[in-house]
Order: structure tokens, then C-alpha cells, then sequence
């Protein structure tokens, strides 16, 4: 073998021996649970589950086990059925009624594909099996089997319980089941609620009747249409005083916490939050509405759209500020309200020259309101091997508009 030829060839022998530990890591995984039917026979149902990168409704890094499939013989006929879904979805319940296999799935991406699911009113969906076709058909929950309301198959995969094909016994996936229904405040529950109304989970109006994932089949949400702000005013920032670190400032993490956090008056802070209300306590996407408003109607600003516009809320005891930095191009946008939702003044400044390699913006812990002006440090700064670094910091002001 040539070395021109012999370099390619080593080449991918060492890849392979690189990711052998990953592909062993990724390894399908199985396990049997012992289902109990509701005639109170059990059937051993044979699970497996697959690992993907990165896999699983909650975002995270690292091999995630989230595509399941099983098999089980019906104990009337004899036959092994069959089932895989698609990733993050989980099957929960599998039995047999006059020899028809029934089999319940739960997840959110159940909203998102009316072939196999129908469009379900809530993230739990019956299928039902077809002999003749070897298929699962999505099923109203109407025409499921009344027997047919308790969970009795391994909620997810938990390498800690099923490592190495531990059997799952009928009482310890019961009592995995009550542990769950605690831990998600009855969102995920051996009891499979019917409807809505039945099912027994504490956020139920905040979190999935206003929430809508990925090409959700269900109808859009009646959003309420935000605050309309006129165009700022254009004003000029007076810098004060210009301090260029040589060496440059160096803070620790706790420290720099402490210097850019403003715990009394942040959006996040007690005293801010009580300004606030929901419209609707069960609606949160009919947003806040000033609290000390005496009619009830006025609602704050940036209420949906504050990622946008990269809004902040500071809460003083004099007034409430918001500050966008992403509203307009160079520009930080302010906008001043009373803590009754009348809004006193818009306007808008030329964000400081850059410092190159750092980024620039308002420390909040020194915004103050008086004599007429709103004064406050704008710093540029960045996060550099575990520290944080500033290279300048201005004391500036603008004169407020008269209110």
C-alpha cells in the first residue's frame, strides 16, 4: 500500500476508534414492563428506545433518550402487535379490549401531525390497532373504551431503573406514576384524563390551552394587539465624564453581579412585579395591565415585544422606565411611565462610540430621575476567560422632557 493511499485509510481507522465511545453511548436501549390490563391479567410489554444528540422536548446537550418503539403478544389472539413513534413521544398505556389492542401516547408533538394523532384537545391521544392493516389509527377519546383510564407502561426511559433490561414490575411503575404526578403538578398522571376538564393539571389554563408549538393543528391564539408607541424624541447624551481603563478593569463573576443588578427596582424585583397584573389570570397572553390603574385597561409596553427590542423594565418608586437597545438601528429608545400607566415621555439617543471588542450599555443600578435630568453610567464591557473586563465607563445625562 502506498503512504498517498495508506494516510486516507489510517486516517478513518482513527476517526472510527474516536467516535467508537459515542456510537456505543447511542446504543438502543431495552427493558420489559410488566403491564397490568384492566381485567387485572398483565402482559410483558418488550420497550426499547433510541438515543439522539441533543434529542428531547427539553433542549440539552448530550445523548437524550426519546424515540420509543415496544412490542407485546395480545393475549386473546396470540400475535405479537407493533409500535415505534415518532421522537418524544411516549406511550403510556397499552391493553387489550375484546381482543383489540388500544394504545395511549402522550407529548406535545402530538399537535403537530393530524395523520397519526387527529388534532387532540390535550397532549394524551387513544390508538387504536387494525388487525387486517398491522396499523395504529388515532382514535376520539369519546369512543375509547371507558375500562381504558389507567396507565400501566414505564412513563419514559430512567437509565437509573431500566439499565441493562431491569424488568419494570406493575407496582413499581405505579408508584413511578404518583412520584410523576407530583413532580409536574398532574401534568403527567397514571389517571388519563378524557377532556380538559378532567385533566387534573394545575396549569393547565397558562400552559397548554395558550400555548401553541410548531405547526400546531389547533386554531391560532386571539392575541391582544400591543401597546402602539409614538416615535421617540430625539435628545442628546452629555457625557460627563470619560474613564479609559489602562490596564483594563478586571471583575469577578459575584462581584459583577452585585454591580449591574438592580434588586430593588429590576423587572424581576417584588415592588415591580406588584405593579402588575394579569388581564386575565388564566390568559397570559391577554397581558399585564397597570395595577394602580383605577379603570383596569391600561397595559404596560413591550409585553411581547421585548425579545425584539431587547426591552428592560426598571421600577423606581417615582416612575417605571423602559429601556430598548434593539428598538431602533445605534439607538437606545427610553420610554418613562407613571406607576398609574400614563406615559409621562419617548424618547431616543446615539448610543456612545463603540469600543472595539466590547459592548456597550446602561448600568442599572445607576439610573436616577432628578433636577430635570436622567442620569446614568454606560460602560463598555465583555466577558473574557471566566472574568468580566471593562475598557470604559462614562457618566452621562440627557435632559428629560418637560411633563
Amino acid at each position: 500500500m502506498t503512504k498517498r493511499l495508506m494516510r486516507p485509510y489510517f486516517s478513518c481507522i482513527l476517526l472510527a476508534m474516536l467516535f467508537l465511545p459515542i456510537i456505543a453511548f447511542a446504543r438502543e436501549e431495552k427493558w420489559d414492563d410488566e403491564a397490568l390490563l384492566h381485567d387485572g391479567l398483565t402482559v410483558e410489554v418488550h420497550r426499547k428506545v433510541v438515543f439522539h444528540f441533543g434529542g428531547g422536548e427539553i433542549s440539552s446537550l448530550g445523548w437524550w433518550p426519546d424515540e420509543y418503539s415496544l412490542e407485546a403478544k395480545n393475549p386473546d389472539t396470540g400475535k405479537t402487535i407493533k409500535w415505534s413513534g415518532e421522537q418524544d413521544v411516549n406511550p403510556i398505556m397499552l391493553d387489550f379490549v375484546d381482543g383489540i389492542p388500544y394504545l395511549v401516547v402522550r407529548s406535545s408533538r402530538v399537535f403537530s401531525n393530524v395523520k397519526l394523532y387527529g388534532c387532540p384537545e390535550i397532549p394524551y391521544v387513544y390508538l387504536r390497532y387494525d388487525q387486517e392493516t398491522s396499523k395504529w389509527s388515532p382514535l376520539p377519546k369519546n369512543l375509547a373504551p371507558k375500562v381504558l383510564r389507567t396507565a400501566n407502561l414505564s412513563a419514559s426511559y430512567d437509565g437509573a431503573y431500566m439499565h441493562n433490561g431491569k424488568r419494570q414490575s406493575k407496582e413499581f411503575i405505579s408508584d413511578r406514576y404518583r412520584a410523576n404526578k407530583r413532580a409536574t403538578n398532574g401534568s403527567f398522571t397514571a389517571d388519563i384524563p378524557e377532556n380538559y376538564d378532567t385533566w387534573d393539571y394545575f396549569l393547565k389554563d397558562r400552559s397548554y390551552r395558550n400555548i401553541r408549538f410548531k405547526n400546531d393543528c389547533r386554531s391560532p391564539l386571539p392575541l391582544e394587539a400591543e401597546v402602539v408607541l409614538p416615535p421617540p424624541q430625539e435628545v442628546t447624551l452629555e457625557i460627563l465624564e470619560t474613564n479609559n481603563y489602562n490596564p483594563i478593569r478586571l471583575i469577578e463573576k459575584n462581584e459583577w453581579s452585585h454591580l449591574v443588578s438592580d434588586k430593588e427596582r429590576s423587572e424581576y424585583s417584588k415592588y415591580c412585579k406588584s405593579l402588575f397584573k394579569q388581564a386575565d389570570p388564566k390568559d397570559p397572553w391577554l397581558g399585564k395591565r397597570f395595577s394602580k390603574d383605577s379603570t383596569g385597561q391600561k397595559k404596560g409596553p413591550y409585553n411581547k415585544s421585548n425579545l425584539s427590542t431587547g426591552a428592560h423594565r426598571l421600577c423606581d418608586k417615582e416612575y417605571i422606565l423602559y429601556y430598548a437597545h434593539l428598538e431602533l438601528t445605534n439607538k437606545m429608545v427610553i420610554t418613562k411611565y407613571t406607576d398609574t400607566g400614563d406615559m409621562l415621555y419617548r424618547i431616543s439617543f446615539q448610543k456612545p462610540e463603540e469600543v472595539k471588542g466590547f459592548t456597550g450599555y446602561i448600568q442599572a443600578p445607576t439610573i436616577k430621575s432628578e433636577h430635570g435630568y436622567l442620569t446614568f453610567e454606560w460602560w463598555h464591557f465583555r466577558n473574557y476567560n471566566k472574568m468580566w473586563e471593562v475598557k470604559r465607563a462614562l457618566k452621562v445625562r440627557l435632559r428629560e422632557p418637560q411633563q
